[in-house]
Parts: structure tokens; C-alpha cells; sequence
């Protein structure tokens, strides 16, 4: 099914004036907010997913010895979960490329990747949209602080939660990419049901 059928069974359409191009780089695999986030930027309106980037998560290999000998295929496991989330939402016009499969030591000496190639070649596309990259993993240099997780109260608004679980909050995100919100669209689409 394409992605824009999915949207419309929801009521989410806007006219393509609104929508940004958009591609997402995750370490899918990684941890379980990947999928969550993955599937918010697919289901969010005004964002035309042009394609999925299949990171690796190797940092992770380093930095626990007890996962060493895991080492080495990150990378092919994020394509998988891609691939199987996109399967579980019906959506087949979304394509998904494997990204770099080493964790990257030397910038000097890049290695190119599925992933790499479609970045560049949807740059270049003659297209008046810009191209936004929404990357959905660790990237090392994040600006980020921790606070408590918020409530959701009834009416789909947001709380204080002094006993909420710590969160990490990215305060260099491009505001331009945040989504809507997801619980808020739910209610409206389907009220209390």
C-alpha cells in the first residue's frame, strides 16, 4: 500500500505545498524508540519520507565488552527491523538502504554506502522542496540535557511528572522537523474510542 493511502485512512492529508522531503537516518535496531520515532515521521502529514537509512550501531560494541563479539553487524540488523516495520505498516513505496556498516574512525577516509549515494542523489534532484535528514540516532556532539518524562493527561496535553523517568532533551534539534502530535492527531481521528 502507498504511504499516502495509509495517511488518508488516518484524515491526515495536506497539499504537497506544506509537506518538507524528508529522509531518515536511524539505528533502527538499536533501541525500541527508533520504531516509535520512525513511524511518527511516516505518519506525520506534512513530511514526504523520500527514504530510510539503515544505520549501524557499532559505538555500542565498543563501549560494552560483554556485546564485542556481536561486533560487526549492526548495521544489516537496523535494515532488517526497516524493512519489518515498513512490512507492518503496510507501506511498500517507502524504499529502505543500508547504510555504513563500520563505525566510522578516519573522516578523512569516508566509505560510501546504498545510504550515502541516495543522500546525495536526492540533494541533487531538481526539486524547489529542501531536503531534510532527520537523524534518529547517537550522534556523538549532541547538545542534550536530561528531564523527568512528562504525563500524558486524558486530554492529550502534556504535565510535570517529578517522578517521571529521566529523559534525554535535544536542544539543537532544527524546529522545523518537529512533528505533530501523535497522541493529539489519535484523539482527533478517533475521538474516544
Amino acid at each position: 500500500m502507498k504511504r499516502a493511502e495509509v495517511l488518508k485512512r488516518l484524515g491526515y492529508e495536506v497539499s504537497d505545498i506544506k509537506k518538507k522531503r524528508v529522509i531518515i537516518h536511524s539505528d533502527i535496531a538499536a533501541e525500541a524508540d527508533d520504531q516509535f520515532a520512525i513511524v511518527h515521521h511516516l505518519l506525520c502529514p506534512t513530511e514526504d519520507v523520500v527514504g530510510i537509512i539503515a544505520a549501524n550501531f557499532e559505538w555500542r560494541f565498543r563501549t560494552i565488552p560483554a556485546l564485542k563479539p556481536q561486533a560487526g553487524h549492526s548495521m544489516e540488523k537496523s535494515y532488517e527491523e526497516g524493512c519489518k516495520l515498513l512490512k507492518l505498516m503496510d507501506i511498500d513505496d517507502v524504499p529502505i538502504y543500508h547504510g555504513v556498516k563500520d563505525f566510522i574512525e578516519n573522516r578523512a577516509d569516508l566509505p560510501t554506502s546504498e545510504g550515502s549515494r541516495f543522500i546525495i542523489e536526492e540533494a541533487m534532484r531538481e526539486c524547489e522542496e529542501p531536503l531534510y535528514i532527520a537523524l534518529l540516532e547517537n550522534v556523538a556532539g549532541q547538545k542534550r540535557h536530561i528531564e523527568k518524562a512528562p504525563r500524558i493527561l486524558d486530554d492529550m496535553t502534556y504535565a510535570a511528572n517529578p517522578e517521571g523517568k529521566d529523559i534525554y532533551v535535544y536542544d539543537d534539534i532544527d524546529r522545523r522537523l518537529l512533528l505533530d502530535d501523535f497522541f493529539a492527531r489519535l484523539k482527533l481521528c478517533y475521538g474516544n474510542e
